[in-house]
């Protein structure tokens, strides 16, 4: 981490998730709004139609963020009443002209060293077209996971690091919505106030806005101007900030309770059997397996799936470590992809220690081990190593190149290779020592 001392820019992060739900936050419209023909998922209730009442807050979020603490270090907010407020603001896609956010869900946790403030769930807002002036409601109302931190980053490669590193525990954990993973703002201060870079979607874009508004206040410093709190947005293709209002207090949007939603509480025997039911932490098991002899790409590899991480770790200890660990990296990842698996592949585990070991007794080429991975996958049978098979071939050429095996016999030594060449291009899997083996065998016999 690097300190306010060697650098004055202080960072901190608003990272909005969009977690897997098939509905909204308080109605029943699908939240699926990715793609979707404008103002298709909507309702009376997610447009804010006067008289229309939420529905009870979607019970999946709630799990969700349990989840994500688990991961996060955090505590979780039991055995208290919380409550869904409304967060008064005016905007031309908020139609109830406040948005639905819940009390803290989690607290005081911490990733990659940075402290992790809360973590609460809101519903999104609708998507607006400054260029047009039209709004589509397709996304007003979908459940958002707030995770916010604190200004604990100072740089912006620091930043984009603890990014990339928190984007790489939500793929593991496939946490968040195809084609909508997350979108943050980001607060950036160089003196006493801040300026927020609303709704940034990518690592990119994130990038840019940090060197952009580091440039904006030390420009208004040299000046002698004071900065001011604002809101700013980033324009792409002109690679430039605008303001869109001045950065609201905590008091300007005037939280209240909302009194037509019922206050919750967590449940601890829903945390419980969440936790339990809770994968291998990646970042940790990377770790591991790093410690334990694998490259960081390998083992980073192995690690950004669930399903590699426990098959993994069910068989790396029953068969060659660097070379399960080398397999899995290079063939076993790119299979399972290719045919769009990503549930449990346990079923490959007895499978997969066979053939691993087989390659490091160089009894296989790692290709022939690849071509059986592919048939089990595809349900095709099994092939086995048959030694009586490839005696079998290796009989059938020794009687067609009689001639070959005099001039071996006689102290050709060009002989064997020839016939070992013959043998392999029927016999392309076959490791050359064990074909010599059996060759030689025969030819003395």
């Amino acid at each position: 981490m690097g300190k306010l001392g060697e650098c004055s820019m202080k960072i901190g992060l608003e990272i909005h998730i969009y977690p897997r739900t098939e509905s909204k936050l308080f109605c029943a419209c699908s939240a699926d709004y990715v793609g979707k023909k404008g103002n298709e998922n909507i309702c009376e209730i997610c447009t804010g139609q006067p008289g229309a009442k939420p529905l009870k807050l979607n019970q999946t979020v709630i799990e969700q963020a349990i989840e994500l603490s688990h991961f996060l270090h955090g505590t979780i907010v039991e055995k208290k009443q919380i409550k869904i407020l409304r967060k008064h603001y005016f905007y031309p896609d908020l139609p109830n002209n406040f948005q639905r956010t819940t009390e803290p869900l989690i607290i005081q946790g911490k990733f990659r060293g940075v402290n992790i403030r809360e973590i609460h769930a809101e519903e999104d807002a609708g998507d607006y077209d400054f260029e047009h002036g039209t709004v589509n409601f397709n996304r007003s109302g979908v459940p958002l996971l707030e995770l916010v931190t604190e200004p604990e980053l100072y740089s912006g490669p620091e930043t984009i690091e603890f990014l990339k590193e928190f984007k790489y525990l939500l793929d593991y954990l496939e946490f968040c919505r195809t084609g909508a993973e997350f979108k943050i703002d980001v607060n950036v201060s160089i003196g006493a106030e801040r300026g927020e870079i609303k709704n940034l979607n990518s690592i990119h874009d994130i990038e840019i806005a940090i060197e952009l508004e580091e440039q904006r206040q030390k420009m208004l410093m040299a000046q002698g101007k004071k900065i001011v709190r604002k809101t700013l947005h980033l324009d792409r293709k002109a690679r430039c900030l605008f303001e869109s209002r001045d950065k609201e207090d905590t008091a300007d949007y005037r939280h209240l309770p909302d009194p037509d939603i019922a206050s919750f509480a967590i449940d601890s025997k829903m945390i419980e059997a969440i936790i339990q039911q809770a994968p291998i932490h990646p970042l940790n098991y990377r770790n591991q397996l790093i410690q334990k002899g694998l490259a960081f790409s390998t083992a980073q590899t192995i690690c950004s799936k669930k399903n590699l991480v426990k098959s993994f770790s069910k068989i790396s200890s029953r068969c060659d470590f660097l070379t399960a660990g080398l397999f899995f990296q290079k063939h076993v990842k790119h299979e399972l992809e290719y045919r769009n698996i990503s549930q449990s592949i346990e079923f490959l585990n007895e499978f997969l220690i066979e053939i691993i070991q087989k390659m490091k007794e160089k009894q296989i080429e790692e290709m022939q081990a690849v071509e059986w991975l592919r048939n089990k996958l595809d349900g095709k049978t099994e092939m086995k190593i048959s030694e009586n098979n490839l005696e079998t071939a290796i009989k059938q050429i020794l009687e067609k190149n009689e001639q070959a095996v005099l001039d071996y016999r006689n102290g050709k030594q060009n002989s064997l290779n020839f016939l070992i060449g013959k043998i392999k291009q029927e016999n392309k899997n076959q490791k050359v020592e064990i074909i010599q083996e059996i060759l030689l065998a025969k030819i003395k016999n």
